[in-house]
């Protein structure tokens, strides 16, 4: 099994769990939150589904988070070790920031 079906594994686990107590909390409100066929029967699916997205959503935003951070500090690098060729290549930080999240900056 991948690391990625591991975690799509863990994190339907998790929302399961969590569903499932605010079910157990209050059936009613629960159907009406959730549930969006006629008998409101399909609730406990779209909750799990919603939150196993949710949680999913939040990990890749962490993991391109990590990336912005790479590409700030190589930004940051380059401009320290060469600032006259950084300023003419360019011009700012936030310029080369952009420029890295599309390929990234060289870090010579």
């Amino acid at each position: 099994m991948t690391g990625i079906a591991k975690k799509k594994i863990f994190t339907t686990k998790a929302a399961k769990n969590t569903c499932k107590a605010e079910q157990q909390a209050d059936k009613a409100a629960f159907a009406e939150k959730y549930g969006t066929n006629k008998n409101k029967k399909n609730a406990f699916g779209k909750c799990v589904s919603k939150r196993a997205n949710a949680k999913a959503e939040a990990r890749e935003d962490k993991q391109d988070d990590g990336a912005s951070n790479a590409v700030v500090a190589a930004c940051k690098k380059q401009k320290a070790d060469d600032a006259a060729a950084f300023a003419q290549k360019y011009k700012n930080l936030g310029q080369c920031i952009k420029a890295g999240k599309t390929a990234k900056p060289s870090t010579d």
